[in-house]
């Protein structure tokens, strides 16, 4: 299972350099992903692939100019999934990133969260998911998860599975209220919602 995403993965490290986004976006967001019985039921698996996307929506978002000092890296703050951090630590993913400086660490603080640039929130924390989105309002984060319904409760990027794919959820007023630009080309491959945050 394992060597099937990793192979994956490499194909798409080697498709970056050798195409342009809309080529990459199309090789990796439409491929679907496709998930046997005995793999769906594999949580390194899935967290192999979130990977993937997270790396690729971080690198086709843009955010304000006064976000980031010359020499900073982006915070990626995961809360609640300890084995995904690990995957994202791991060199073949970073990989993804490209150019993109991140600094990866689990995070359970208000502060913590408050200092984020990209937050990851997990499945597990969907009751605390109002209050999580109200206390980060207008904030320049890029959030993420695989709670069902994020994107229509004021989350930017929902992903899911469906069939035998992920595919990704859109909140561009969520996006536009903190500054956020993402690419047009990847929205191009989203499923897009307006639910006012």
């Amino acid at each position: 299972m394992t060597s099937t995403i990793t192979a994956l993965s490499s194909q798409i490290f080697l498709q970056v350099k050798k195409v342009g986004i809309t080529s990459l976006l199309l090789g990796l967001l439409l491929t679907p992903h496709t998930l046997t019985a005995a793999e769906s039921t594999s949580i390194a698996l899935e967290n192999e692939i979130k990977a993937v996307y997270i790396y690729n929506f971080i690198r086709f978002t843009e955010w304000p100019d006064d976000t980031f000092s010359p020499a900073q890296s982006r915070e990626l703050s995961i809360l609640g999934n300890l084995s995904l951090l690990k995957t994202l630590k791991r060199d073949t993913f970073r990989k993804t990133a490209k150019d993109t400086s991140l600094d990866i660490h689990a995070c359970q603080t208000p502060a913590c969260l408050e200092k984020s640039h990209v937050l990851f929130i997990d499945s597990s924390q969907s009751r605390k998911l109002t209050k999580i989105i109200t206390s980060l309002k207008n904030r320049p984060i890029l959030t993420i998860s695989d709670i069902p319904g994020f994107a229509d409760k004021g989350g930017m990027i929902e992903m899911k599975k469906e069939k035998e794919r992920v595919v990704f959820i859109v909140n561009l007023k969520a996006a536009f209220k903190a500054k956020l630009y993402i690419s047009a080309q990847l929205l191009q491959l989203a499923e897009l919602v307006e639910t006012q945050p």
